[in-house]
């Protein structure tokens, strides 16, 4: 009879080890799964006619990149194009970001931009328009609430 009882605590003390162990298993995916998407935010910049709204910007650490993606809203025209890129984080801290602005069909010419931020994207940089050729002027972009951008 004790046999039985001693199989029996040995089965239950088991089962109870693997509930904690599946338990701080899924509280540990969970909490990571949270902390990934806590990370990504949308960020916001005008160069003081238009707006670039990224989507979803995890942060950024020195030696990585993220990618950029979102829309750039032209407030003057009122019109919105999709746009995509990278930034990174030199292992100084500087951030070089670009971007391709793909505006086929819209009031200008798709256009590529790069510059140099700080960790909130702001900063000056250089723009080239289709045919990408070289240089065609300088940019400085600032951060803005991007409650703020209104999307036609």
């Amino acid at each position: 009879m004790s046999l039985f009882f001693r199989s029996n605590r040995f089965t239950r003390g088991a089962a109870a080890g693997r509930r904690r162990a599946s338990t701080w298993a899924a509280t540990f995916l969970l909490a990571t799964a949270l902390a990934g998407h806590a990370a990504a935010k949308d960020v916001c910049l005008t160069d003081g006619s238009s707006h670039y709204v990224f989507k979803k910007v995890k942060a950024l650490k020195p030696g990585g990149a993220v990618p950029l993606t979102g829309y750039i809203v032209f407030k003057n025209n009122f019109d919105v194009f999709p746009l995509e890129g990278t930034a990174m984080m030199k292992s100084d801290g500087t951030v070089v970001a670009a971007i391709a602005c793909l505006e086929l069909g819209g009031p200008g010419y798709s256009t590529i931009i790069k510059w140099n931020a700080d960790t909130t994207f702001a900063g000056d940089g250089l723009y080239d328009v289709a045919p990408f050729d070289s240089a065609d002027g300088g940019t400085t972009f600032t951060t803005v609430d991007c409650h703020t951008v209104t999307v036609p």
